[in-house]
C-alpha cells in the first residue's frame, strides 16, 4: 500500500498499448493503489481489464478470468508474424489484414462508396458539377480506412464497469469536433474525489474552458455504450457511425492524449505513463515514413506541455513561498516513458519487449520511490 495519494495518467497511442499494460501489471504486483486513473484511447480498454484483474472479477462477456499479461501475449503471438529482421513488415500486413475483433480493412465499404450513385435527383446533378472534384476525392480516397469490430456489448461492458467502480475515480475523454469541445467522462467516484478539492466544479454538463464534463450514470446503458464507443473511435474509422449517420464524437487522445490537470488537486503524485518520449532520439527524417513518425510524435506531445505547465508553476511558487500552503500543495509528476524508437507503421502492433521494458522500469521506479 502506497504512503501517498497517487493517480495514474495513461496515454493511448493507436494500438501501441503494451507500455501501459506493463505499468499497470507492475502496479498490481507492487500493490500500488491509485485514487484516480485517467486514460485515453486504447488505455480505456486496458483500464477495464486492470479493474477486473485487480478485483478478481471474470470477464462479463466470456465468464473467464482476466490476466492482462496472458491477453497481451496472445495479441503479440497473433500480430508478430515475422522474425526480427523483417518485423517492420508486421505493421503493413496488419493494415492490409486488420486485427480481428478490433478492426478490419474497409475494403467492402470502399467499393460500395465508389459504386454508389453520383446523382439521385436534379438538385444532386447541380451540386455534382459544382463539387465534382471533391466528390471524386471522396470516392478515390474516402475517410474510412478501417471498420471497427468491437461489439456494442463489449462497449457497454466496459462502460458499466468503469462507471460502477467505487474505489478508484476514472476519467476518459472524447472530442466533439463541431462544438470544438473535449468531452470528459468521469465516473461518480471521480466526481466525489474531485468535488472534495473543487466543490461544485465537476457537475454534469459543466463547461470548463473547452472541456465539457459528463458524469457517467451506471444505470444508463445507452450513455455508457456511446461514451466508450466515442472514446475509442479512431479517425481512420471515418465519420459515419454504424447506422450511417454522421459521427461527430471521436477519440479524445487526438485532442488531449494525457488527462493530467484534473488529477493534480487530489493527488500528491501523478504517474504519467507515456508510450513515447518528448525527445526525437535519432537523426532527422530522411523519408516520408520518418516524417510521418515525427509529425505523429509532435501531434501527440502537443498538449502535454500545457497539461503539466500549471503543475510546474504552482510547485515553483510554493518553493518560493509565494502561495499559501493551506490552499496549495506540491505535486510530484513522475513520468514513465518508453524511450526506444517507434516506427510509424508500428503504432498498431504490440511488442512483448515494450511490455517487459515498461514492467521492469515501473518496478524499479516504485522501488526507488519506496512505494
Amino acid at each position: 500500500m502506497s504512503k501517498e495519494s497517487i493517480a495514474f495518467a495513461l496515454g493511448g497511442l493507436g494500438g501501441f498499448n503494451a507500455h501501459g499494460i506493463g505499468f499497470l501489471q507492475a502496479s498490481l504486483d507492487q500493490g500500488i493503489e491509485p485514487e484516480l486513473i485517467s486514460c485515453t484511447s486504447g488505455q480505456i480498454y486496458w483500464t477495464w481489464r486492470y479493474l477486473l484483474q485487480k478485483n478478481h472479477e471474470p470477464d462479463p462477456l466470456t465468464g473467464t478470468s482476466v490476466n492482462m499479461e496472458q491477453e497481451l501475449r496472445l495479441e503479440v503471438d497473433k500480430t508478430n508474424r515475422f522474425p526480427k529482421p523483417l518485423s517492420w513488415l508486421d505493421g503493413p500486413v496488419m493494415a492490409m489484414s486488420g486485427d480481428p475483433g478490433i478492426f478490419s480493412p474497409a475494403v467492402k465499404q470502399y467499393w460500395q462508396n465508389w459504386l454508389s450513385p453520383y446523382i439521385n435527383s436534379a438538385s444532386d446533378f447541380d451540386s455534382f458539377w459544382k463539387q465534382w472534384g471533391e466528390e471524386l476525392m471522396n470516392r478515390m480516397f474516402p475517410a474510412q480506412v478501417f471498420v471497427p469490430e468491437r461489439s456494442p456489448e463489449s462497449m457497454l461492458a466496459i462502460g458499466q464497469r468503469l462507471a460502477s467502480e467505487s474505489e478508484i475515480g476514472i476519467l476518459f475523454n472524447a472530442f466533439d469536433a463541431p462544438a470544438g469541445e473535449e468531452v470528459l467522462f468521469i465516473n461518480p467516484r471521480a466526481q466525489q474525489v474531485l468535488d472534495q478539492q473543487r466543490p461544485g466544479r465537476y457537475v454534469d454538463g459543466a463547461l470548463l474552458g473547452d472541456t465539457r464534463i459528463r458524469v457517467l450514470d451506471p444505470n444508463n446503458p445507452e450513455q455508457l455504450r456511446e461514451a466508450v464507443d466515442a472514446a475509442l473511435w479512431l479517425y481512420l474509422y471515418g465519420f459515419k457511425d454504424r447506422d450511417g449517420n454522421e459521427r461527430t464524437l471521436i477519440d479524445g487522445a487526438y485532442h488531449r492524449q494525457f488527462i493530467v490537470r484534473e488529477l493534480a488537486p487530489a493527488a500528491q503524485r501523478i504517474f504519467s505513463v507515456r508510450p513515447q518520449s518528448v525527445e526525437w532520439k535519432e537523426a532527422m527524417p530522411t523519408n516520408s515514413f520518418q516524417v510521418s513518425n515525427l509529425v505523429t510524435q509532435l501531434w501527440f506531445n502537443a498538449s502535454y506541455s500545457g497539461e503539466i505547465a500549471h503543475i510546474d508553476l504552482i510547485n515553483r511558487l510554493l518553493r518560493k513561498e509565494h502561495l499559501p500552503k493551506e490552499h496549495y500543495r506540491h505535486v510530484e509528476l513522475t513520468p514513465v516513458e518508453y524511450e526506444t524508437r517507434i516506427h510509424f507503421y508500428e503504432y498498431f502492433v504490440e511488442r512483448w519487449s515494450v511490455y517487459q521494458d515498461a514492467y521492469d522500469n515501473s518496478r524499479a521506479c516504485f522501488d526507488d520511490l519506496d512505494l
